[in-house]
């Protein structure tokens, strides 16, 4: 049998790490992003990457408002781009954020980009009760944010 320090000898991964000698013990970089425990950093970046998908669903929306039901190719074209995009980010976004609190934030995001933006673009008149209720959501998706606290995980739950 080979000495431990030999470099041919199979070595449990934690140990390679350097973390513990128990391989049941993940690396703290391993831990599933979905559980609370995420860092605050990793969830400051995933509220960045939601917004960003909420970004590219406001551009979803009004390219699929440009392309008339699809007939206009270049038009169609952007909105599957787009459509992609926002679908990407907010599956990446959703790793660490509560599937309920960030689908209600992207879905809330594009509704409001696209009212808002939906008069520019487009002969759409907005109204006074419109920009109250937009007014609505966004408070909405700030509370939703403010919502987002990780929970501390209780040391005697464990699997």
């Amino acid at each position: 049998m080979a000495p431990d320090n030999d470099p041919g000898t199979a070595v449990p991964h934690a140990a390679v790490r350097g973390t513990t000698a128990d391989p049941a013990t993940p690396h703290p970089d391993e831990t599933d992003p979905g559980t609370p425990t995420a860092t605050p950093d990793r969830r400051g970046r995933a509220w960045l990457v939601l917004l960003l998908a909420g970004g590219f669903e406001v551009g979803y929306a009004l390219a699929v408002g440009g392309s008339e039901g699809f007939t206009v190719a270049s038009w169609s074209a952007v909105a599957v781009v787009f459509f992609l995009l926002t679908l990407f980010a907010l599956s990446v976004a959703l790793r660490t954020i509560d599937v309920g609190i960030g689908y209600a934030v992207w879905a809330g995001t594009g509704a409001v980009g696209a009212a808002t933006l939906g008069p520019v673009f487009f002969d759409e008149s907005p109204t006074l009760a419109t920009a109250g209720w937009l007014a609505v959501i966004i408070a909405g998706l700030v509370w939703l944010k403010l919502a987002d606290r990780p929970v501390e995980p209780d040391p005697t739950d464990r699997l």
